[in-house]
């Protein structure tokens, strides 16, 4: 079970962190064609 936690919780991270990355690349695009 704590394994399940854990790896639960990496995941959450890892989702985050994906989510973050992808907002800044956006944000990127969007002021190289400003």
């Amino acid at each position: 079970k704590v394994k399940k936690e854990s790896s639960g919780a990496t995941n959450s991270i890892l989702s985050f962190l994906l989510l973050m990355l992808a907002l800044l690349f956006i944000i990127g695009l969007l002021y190289l064609m400003v």
